[in-house]
């Protein structure tokens, strides 16, 4: 059985007239990320977000990372350093909406944040 698909070279590209401009065209060079400069301190070392909300900073080598993914990692930024690197230790931004805060067991102290679980609160009131 023949396959009626046709499959185009290079060469029948080319003889497409250019009128039909209902196809554009992606941009071949990627915009570069802003200058290291011009960023703030707190920006991801990775994506350069630098959203105080959004960003934490490891305690043992004093840099920043973001919850988010991009081309470079496949899942978080801060847990794709954290394993890398094999640090365990983070801390929010002091401007964030909970402050400079070392993330710690209330409990027992213990600052590794792969063994630290949560709390699911159902009311603010003591009971």
């Amino acid at each position: 059985m023949e396959s009626t698909q046709k499959f185009y070279d290079y060469e029948d590209i080319n003889e497409f007239s250019d009128s039909d401009t209902s196809i554009t065209e992606p941009n071949p060079t990627p915009q570069p990320y802003p200058a290291k400069d011009s960023l703030p301190a707190h920006a991801c070392d990775y994506c350069s977000l630098s959203l105080k909300d959004a960003v934490a900073r490891c305690t043992l080598c004093n840099r920043w990372f973001c919850n988010g993914q991009g081309e470079l990692t496949s899942g978080s930024h801060l847990i794709h350093h954290l394993v890398k690197a094999k640090h365990k230790d983070i801390s929010l931004h002091p401007e964030s909406q909970h402050g400079e805060t070392l993330l710690e067991c209330y409990l027992c102290g213990n600052k590794n944040v792969f063994l630290l679980g949560f709390v699911p609160l159902t009311s603010t009131e003591d009971k």
